[in-house]
């Protein structure tokens, strides 16, 4: 179970009221409300924390490092964060995992890891909302002048996009996706164009790189969890990141070791570490896309997170249509269970895919409010999400102030 506590952290102020003030993480977990409220601080906010976790354990970071609330926030300036500490200390968070307990409170840090020789962790993609960028960067010198998020998200997506650089369908519109490796390129296609990715509407100057590398981090964390480990485009490069410390599937064990690995000094030789989930942390998956374009991308994340049992995914949104969205998916599922014929069950698949299906106990919802600092957790009827949340409440004041118009024309 991965939980957080926040309190009088940027504009979160009084944090979730429930639970000890502890957020769970489950499989699918989303930040709704209003404009300003912290959605966007928190989702970075657990995408460092992650990292931290990661860091920790592979070496990358001693906890000498950030053992004081100064170097914390030094670490926290590399995710855009440390504006949001306040200068009275007064800020709480609180990060637990199976492995990591990290917490800020009163101006004193503590952190407690559990020393293993062998670990499993999640691979972790920050997704911002300033990925519509991707399609004017061109090389690494550009990338390098832009936010620290952006900028590494930027590099996952050269990665992937090489990896799919022979095509790929992305789910709207059956357009595919292209990339020239040697001139750096990214073009999209349909059945009688091809443009630059720079040249294409906003809605897709943001899915695209959004789909094709959550896409390809799902499916190099399954290959790796299922001990396909040499055929994982992500192989490469997670065995690179630290020398002297192992990234194995599950199914390796240390006799599959060279004998010059056998003999190294074992003080070289660090934690055994295993990419065995995927933690998907994207902003504004609806971003500028027309609400079909939201609900086939939203189901393309779903499917992803599928992949794996403990795979997570994490959304930020402004948008009823995604709620809804999730909502079926759950209600989907319910039915699902409930049919012992096949006809019948084909009979869904007419109406949303199975392959994004939600168990209700997997998700959950946090509204954040702006003017009192607070997050609650939308309540549930039958295991489905309530549909009194304040997007849809916005709805519903639109509606009432068009019936008081209604009344002033007809005083007429």
């Amino acid at each position: 179970m991965v939980r957080i506590k926040v309190l009088h952290f940027g504009p979160i102020k009084k944090g979730l009221k429930e639970n000890g003030g502890f957020l769970e993480i489950k499989k699918v977990t989303v930040f709704t409300g209003d404009q300003g409220a912290g959605k966007s601080i928190l989702a970075k906010l657990i995408s460092a924390l992650y990292q931290l976790e990661k860091m920790l354990i592979s070496g990358e970071i001693e906890e000498s490092e950030v053992n004081t609330r100064s170097k914390f926030i030094k670490y926290a300036a590399v995710h855009n964060l440390a504006v949001y500490f306040r200068d009275d200390k007064r800020e709480t968070i609180e990060f637990r995992t199976n492995v990591l307990h990290f917490k800020l409170q009163g101006g004193q840090v503590s952190i407690k890891l559990k020393k293993r020789m062998e670990y499993s962790i999640a691979k972790t993609l920050y997704v911002p909302t300033t990925r519509a960028l991707i399609g004017v960067l061109h090389n690494g010198v550009q990338a390098g002048c832009i936010p620290a998020p952006l900028s590494t998200f930027y590099a996952e997506f050269k990665d992937a996009a090489i990896h799919y650089s022979h095509g790929i369908t992305i789910p709207i519109n059956n357009l595919v996706f292209e990339y020239e490796p040697i001139n750096e390129s990214a073009y999209v296609s349909g059945e009688d164009f091809k443009l630059a990715i720079s040249d294409v509407s906003s809605g897709l100057q943001s899915a695209i790189p959004l789909f094709v590398v959550s896409k390809f981090m799902a499916e190099s964390v399954e290959k790796l969890e299922s001990g396909l480990f040499s055929d994982s485009p992500m192989a490469c490069n997670i065995v690179r990141e630290n020398p002297g410390i192992y990234y194995l599937n599950k199914s390796s064990d240390l006799g599959s070791f060279s004998e010059s690995m056998k003999s190294m000094d074992s003080e070289r030789i660090g934690p055994i570490i295993t990419y065995t989930s995927f933690v998907n942390i994207v902003e504004e998956p609806e971003q500028n896309l027309y609400p079909n374009s939201q609900r086939s991308i939203l189901y393309s994340l779903l499917s992803m997170n599928n992949l794996s049992d403990q795979n997570k995914l994490l959304m930020t949104t402004h948008s009823p249509y995604l709620i809804n969205y999730l909502t079926l998916a759950v209600k989907a599922e319910q039915v699902s269970d409930r049919l012992s014929r096949v006809a019948d069950y084909k009979r869904i698949g007419h109406i949303m895919p199975p392959t994004p299906f939600i168990h209700g106990e997997d998700l959950v919802i946090y509204e954040f409010e702006a003017d009192s600092g607070e997050i609650t957790r939308l309540s549930t009827y039958h295991g489905v999400p309530s549909d009194e949340h304040q997007l849809n409440i916005a709805l519903g004041e639109f509606n009432d102030m068009y019936a008081s118009l209604l009344t002033l024309q007809h005083l007429n």
